[in-house]
């Protein structure tokens, strides 16, 4: 089994987070997935950070949505008072 360093892989390090450095944190997997994820030589950090990744932009955007459609809906409602 080949193992990886994450900085050979493509956008392992995004401008974003490039200032942080490593933190060890303790992760609990299924047991059977885990097994099936080393069969499949595949590398729990990268998959991990890519997940964590997509996960945390898709809930920024949704937070930043939510916020437009308030400023949006506040904004309207003191324009119907103008009229």
């Amino acid at each position: 089994m080949r193992s990886v360093d994450i900085c050979e892989q493509p956008d392992a390090h995004p401008r974003r987070y490039a200032a942080y450095g490593k933190r060890a944190a303790n992760v609990s997997i299924n047991q059977g997935l885990l097994e099936d994820a080393k069969a499949l030589d595949i590398n729990l950090s990268f998959t991990l950070k890519q997940a964590l990744q997509k996960e945390v932009r898709t809930r920024k955007r949704a937070q930043s949505l939510k916020r437009s459609r308030d400023t949006i809906n506040r904004n309207a409602r003191g324009w119907r008072l103008l009229v």
